[in-house]
């Protein structure tokens, strides 16, 4: 049978990845948030909405970058780094860093793939700030 002290190390020492692990996501979800940049559609001059087909047709676009991913796919491999750090972070101790990443997935999804950009910002900032902390799991 384990030891509460093995189960205690044991998860001290998963929070210790995650914390190493962070400046990785950080770097994966800004460059999945960079590209999906790239897609924006600015709006018709008038100040009218754009017509279903022109939003159809931007998220047929496909990437400047590397002219492979297009839209859908972008918003999708976002929204799953958004929703793995939402789910994981708080299991290490890093709740204010799950909520964050938890409202930019909502914002991401909820908006069709244009997330907001003050909840990415809001969202990098966070994850900057918890890189100095230390994980204390209880």
């Amino acid at each position: 049978m384990i030891s509460q002290q093995e189960i205690d190390f044991q998860l001290k020492s998963f929070g210790e990845e995650f914390r190493t692990g962070l400046p990785d996501k950080i770097a994966q979800i800004e460059q999945h948030w960079a590209r999906l940049q790239e897609f924006r559609v600015t709006a018709p001059a008038d100040g009218a909405s754009a017509s279903r087909g022109t939003r159809k047709a931007a998220g047929q676009r496909r990437s400047k970058a590397d002219g492979t991913a297009n839209h859908a796919e972008v918003v999708r491999e976002l929204a799953r780094a958004l929703h793995s750090l939402a789910g994981s972070a708080p299991m290490f101790g890093f709740s204010v860093l799950g909520a964050a990443a938890r409202r930019a997935e909502h914002g991401l999804t909820k908006r069709g793939g244009s997330a907001a950009p003050d909840l990415m910002r809001e969202l990098l900032e966070i994850m900057w700030e918890h890189l100095g902390e230390e994980v204390t799991v209880s």
